[in-house]
């Protein structure tokens, strides 16, 4: 079942362009998702393993710190207030 339609060469052009500057769009679109990354879900494996190696980074660049005592902990919240 074939049906056609008549337009004239103005709108006929007008849509061309609009589908070459939606896929432009589409293109930007594509390359920016690509580019981002995204976290695993909490709680999973992946985040698990994601985390441990974030934390062994953190500690090597001296960010971490080592509680060995209840007076160590309770110093060390009290100073986060």
């Amino acid at each position: 079942m074939n049906q056609t339609i008549v337009i004239d060469t103005k709108t006929g052009e007008q849509m061309i362009q609009a589908f070459r500057d939606l896929k432009t769009e589409v293109s930007l679109l594509r390359a920016t998702l690509s580019s981002v990354t995204l976290s695993p879900k909490y709680g999973t494996e992946l985040w698990w393993e994601v985390m441990d190696n974030q934390a062994k980074k953190d500690i090597g660049r001296g960010l971490g710190v080592t509680l060995k005592s209840a007076k160590d902990i309770d110093a060390f919240f009290k100073n986060l207030q």
